[in-house]
């Protein structure tokens, strides 16, 4: 039986760090909010997660003994985070300590192939990567920094395979629920979200036997812990009303929090800018397409989906939905081996005892890889919260300074 400890940042992080522990089999599993801001996850992303039926551990107690109670550290943080956490973990042990504790990273969302998300990660002992493509990218990068880093291709973590022929739809059997994923960081601008909203509706209206909804991230900024939406497609939505009342009339047009476990079975084709939530649908087998009324943007990440054959204009989709997925595409970035979860505890194993027995191909030392921001913008991030939450800036220092000086007590 081993026992885990999942670290997690955010809702989505948090969601794919127990996912993956439960499926490790036999495990008693603990859990620790890395500590990033006040309020970072709310309880309905707590009640989502199952984070609930766990043991809560404190980050600023984690020292040598406490992280030698786990045989698993699942890290699923962001990039700044994960070095933060694996530089003060490498404080209490070396790479060659026997008895400690084996890093297992992942990737929460998509990142096809986002070379300083990989970067972060060469630290770990096991790395799940969520592709084809990644994991040779995590390869190549390995080989390079002649690291010890394991990998294999697990897939993204939240499909679940074995609702792969329960979601699956079929053309042919009529396009009837149209469901639109809101990404709260794309598009930035208004106008653009306007325009989306606006070809929407004018969908709906010239459809009417047929339903579209926009699946927003949560109910709201009330309920949104990282990034705040700028312009909610709602407000926007009710602006809209404010200038064409009769748009109130459209009575096929809706919006919808509901969890995507529960949506999926219902969704007939999927839309989105460049949503992780796009690649699992496809894997479902849900008809799916990237919105190409407003270009295909890099700073959007629509670019990684060129190959795919999904890039539509909204115009077209009912015409000519989704019949030519590009199979190569999808191998590469989205297809994982059925027994993922079988090679997963092999690997577990093999690593493990490489742990124990301080068994290793390559370099003992861990390499020397700084992705910090440059000095001026960590300045202007710590005066930013200072001024914004001094009460959350002055707990952060306190907690620093705290476990600084718990590493000092150890090493003595």
């Amino acid at each position: 039986m081993y026992r885990v400890l999942i670290i997690a940042t955010y809702d989505s992080f948090l969601k794919s760090g127990v996912k993956l522990a439960q499926r490790i089999n036999h495990s008693n599993i603990d859990l620790c909010l890395y500590p990033v801001k006040r309020k970072q996850v709310s309880e309905r992303q707590l009640m989502e997660s199952q984070s609930q039926c766990y043991a809560k551990v404190e980050y600023h107690t984690l020292n040598r003994e406490n992280y030698k109670r786990y045989d698993i550290i699942i890290l699923s943080v962001g990039n700044m985070a994960f070095q933060k956490i694996v530089e003060s973990y490498y404080r209490y042990f070396s790479p060659l300590d026997h008895d400690r504790p084996l890093i297992l990273s992942i990737f929460p969302g998509v990142i096809f192939g986002h070379t300083d998300s990989i970067l972060a990660r060469l630290k770990s002992d096991l790395i799940l990567a969520n592709s084809k493509a990644d994991l040779d990218r995590i390869n190549k990068l390995s080989t390079i920094y002649n690291t010890n880093t394991t990998s294999f291709n697990y897939g993204l973590i939240n499909i679940n395979e074995q609702l792969r022929m329960a979601y699956s739809k079929k053309i042919e059997n009529g396009i009837k629920n149209i469901v639109f994923i809101d990404q709260v960081k794309y598009p930035e601008s208004k106008n653009e979200r306007v325009f989306i909203l606006s070809k929407i509706i004018y969908l709906a209206i010239n459809n009417p036997d047929k339903k579209f909804f926009i699946k927003t991230r949560l109910a709201g900024n009330k309920e949104t812990t990282i990034h705040l939406d700028k312009y909610p497609y709602k407000e926007l939505y009710y602006e809209l009303i404010g200038e064409t009342p009769h748009l109130k009339e459209v009575n096929n047009f809706f919006f919808t929090d509901e969890s995507l476990e529960t949506l999926f079975p219902k969704i007939d084709l999927c839309m989105s800018i460049s949503s992780t939530v796009l690649l699992e649908a496809l894997y479902y087998g849900i008809p799916s397409l990237v919105i190409g009324n407003i270009g295909v943007k890099e700073k959007y990440a629509m670019h990684h989906f060129i190959d795919s054959g999904i890039i539509h204009p909204m115009d077209n989709i009912l015409k000519n939905p989704l019949s030519n997925l590009n199979q190569d595409w999808f191998e590469d970035n989205i297809d994982f081996p059925l027994n993922r979860n079988e090679i997963l505890h092999l690997e577990i194993k093999k690593v493990m005892h490489n742990i124990k027995n301080m068994v290793y191909s390559k370099n003992d030392c861990l390499p020397e890889i700084d992705l910090s921001s440059p000095k001026k913008n960590i300045l202007f991030r710590k005066f930013r919260k200072l001024i914004n939450n001094p009460k959350g800036f002055l707990v952060d220092a306190y907690l620093k300074l705290k476990k600084e000086n718990d590493i000092r007590c150890d090493r003595k």
